[in-house]
C-alpha cells in the first residue's frame, strides 16, 4: 500500500464522519434529499465496515474520526501507549481501506461519493 493512498483515505474518512453534522443541518433546513440520502448511505457503510475490526479498533476509529478525540486522549482512554496506539489506528485504517476497496474510492472522489 502507498503512503498516498493511505493518506487519501485517510482525509475521505474524516470528511464522511463529518457529514453527520452535515445530515443534521440538511434536514433541518428540508434541503437537497439526495444529498442527505448520498450522505447517510456513505455514514451506513462506513458503520458496516466497522463491524469487519475488533472492538479496540473500533474504539481508536469511532474515538479519533467519529468523535474528533487525538492519538494521545485515545491512549490514555484505552491504557495503552502513544505508539501502540497508533499501530492500531494505522492498522485499522489499513483493514478498513482493504474492507471499502480502495479503487472504488479513487473512482469515486470525482462523483463525491467516497466509499459507495
Amino acid at each position: 500500500m502507498k503512503e498516498k493512498d493511505y493518506r487519501l483515505f485517510e482525509k475521505k474518512l474524516r470528511e464522511v464522519c463529518s457529514l453527520r453534522a452535515r445530515i443534521d443541518y440538511l434536514a433541518l433546513r428540508n434541503e437537497n434529499n439526495n444529498d442527505i440520502k448520498k450522505a447517510k448511505s456513505e455514514i451506513e457503510f462506513l458503520e458496516f465496515a466497522l463491524t469487519h475490526l475488533n472492538r479496540t479498533e473500533q474504539e481508536i476509529i469511532k474515538g479519533i474520526y467519529f468523535e474528533g478525540r487525538s492519538l494521545s486522549d485515545m491512549s490514555l482512554k484505552l491504557g495503552y501507549s502513544g505508539a501502540y496506539c497508533s499501530r492500531l489506528k494505522v492498522n485499522a485504517v489499513k483493514k478498513l481501506m482493504d474492507i471499502m476497496n480502495m479503487d472504488d474510492v479513487k473512482e469515486k472522489e470525482s462523483s463525491g461519493h467516497y466509499f459507495c
